[in-house]
């Protein structure tokens, strides 16, 4: 019972302050231009709460999907009674670049919302570049001859930053072969790399390992201080396998005889070979090495944050308008597709994974409302009826032609627009149900 109501509580939370950055965009620009709000709503359907202030009604509704700034004298074919027409604060009689600004600026507090919690965001998490750490053997990645400390910069001739835009590029590219750019020893270099399928994974790799097994501490006494390791040391093999994370390194001692490794690690330059007996701890079921692993992932801080947190943003504009126009191309199935349902399921998962930390989900109800801010400001700029972008298209119709479109006929497009939008959600949300419960 405590799962669903966290994820509604989640869901109500990162889903609202997604909306009423949208809506108070719109707001604040109307505002500023004397056009007249008659009503601010944060949700859709019947109003559980509604209260006034300066002739403007804010209202809290039932359903927690969305949201919308009420002008006076908007959409024709609805238009509010009383004399809008000759009012100078409705929305039709405002300057047409008011009324520009005002529709643009719900989509631009998304990405404005997006930045400021990627801002706040990249402090608290792991923030990797794109440094090459490893390089697996008879990987992808091997046989196009990248190395250890290469830097990737492009991939098929894109900008990265961050090492989950080349995890997310091979997600979306899956087995296509890729020419990547990168930087050795200050010169650029282009290879093409072409990823396999890993039938365990089931899944296309690389074989790039953007971090590694370096020791930052040696615990007094342990196994590893008495088997010679010290810190700065980078472990290689364990009982001859070769060892790309810490957990593959005490897997090996679980399925050694007494929990010995041979290890062999790497001291300036040289590989040294060691015997590890690892202490057997009852209370957690695993061996204890004694070590703590070094951190290969960037501590962002400062006006780093600012730099960091716009690429984190940029990487999911990006990945939007990808997803997109792989959508429209019918590269994505019905499976890749989630509307509130599915966002709300995928709270209660993230809720799940993560709820023993309290901090864990703060960071990932952060990241999940940034991607969505980002989503929702582009999509609400796509040139579609009823979409802030479609009322775009013909305020930049009436800037050419020096006079607006008939209201009923922009209204008859909208209301065309907002059936079949309607529509699409009910077929969205039984899409949702149907990938939750696997139908």
């Amino acid at each position: 019972m405590m799962h669903y109501v966290m994820t509604l509580l989640l869901f109500i939370i990162v889903f609202g302050i997604v909306v009423m950055s949208h809506e108070f965009g719109h707001f604040l620009i109307a505002r500023m231009n004397g056009i007249h709000v008659v009503e601010f709503m944060i949700g859709m359907g019947p109003k559980i709460i509604s209260w006034g202030k300066k002739d403007t009604i804010y209202s809290i509704r039932l359903l927690p999907i969305g949201g919308a700034c009420m002008f006076e004298g908007e959409d024709g074919l609805n238009e509010r009674e009383g004399d809008a027409k000759d009012s100078p604060s409705a929305f039709p009689n405002a300057n047409v670049w008011a009324r520009i600004a005002t529709v643009v600026a719900g989509p631009f507090f998304n990405f404005i919302l997006a930045m400021l919690v990627a801002v706040i965001m990249v402090p608290m998490i792991q923030v990797h570049d794109t440094v090459v750490r490893q390089v697996m053997d008879g990987s992808a990645a091997e046989e196009a001859g990248l190395q250890p400390g290469d830097k990737i910069l492009k991939l098929n001739g894109e900008r990265i930053y961050l090492f989950s835009e080349l995890q997310i590029f091979k997600q979306m590219n899956k087995g296509s072969s890729v020419t990547v750019t990168y930087e050795r020893d200050g010169k650029r270099y282009d290879t093409v790399m072409t990823p396999k399928f890993n039938e365990q994974a089931g899944a296309y790799e690389y074989g790039i390992v953007n971090t590694n097994v370096r020791i930052s501490e040696v615990e007094e006494g342990s196994a590893a201080w008495q088997a010679g390791i010290q810190a700065g040391d980078v472990i290689l093999k364990a009982n001859g396998q070769k060892v790309y994370s810490f957990e593959e390194l005490f897997n090996q001692a679980k399925s050694s005889e007494n929990g010995e490794v041979t290890v062999i690690y790497e001291r300036d330059g040289k590989e040294c070979e060691t015997l590890v007996k690892p202490t057997f701890k009852e209370e957690t079921g695993n061996y204890y090495f004694g070590l703590k692993s070094g951190s290969t992932f960037l501590k962002v801080r400062g006006l780093q944050c600012v730099q960091y947190g716009w690429y984190e943003v940029r990487a999911g504009i990006r990945n939007t308008y990808k997803s997109l126009l792989m959508l429209i191309k019918g590269k994505l199935g019905s499976k890749d597709v989630a509307g509130p349902v599915g966002m709300a399921h995928m709270v209660g998962e993230i809720y799940e994974e993560t709820k023993e930390d309290w901090l864990d989900v703060l960071v990932n109800m952060m990241n999940l409302t940034m991607l969505i801010s980002v989503s929702l400001g582009i999509m609400n700029i796509l040139p579609l009826p009823a979409l802030d972008g479609g009322r775009l298209v013909f305020l930049i119709v009436e800037v050419f032609r020096g006079k607006p479109v008939p209201p009923e006929k922009e209204g008859m497009v909208h209301f065309v627009g907002l059936v079949f939008f309607m529509i699409l959600m009910v077929v969205v949300m039984f899409n949702d149900i149907r990938n939750i419960v696997g139908m």
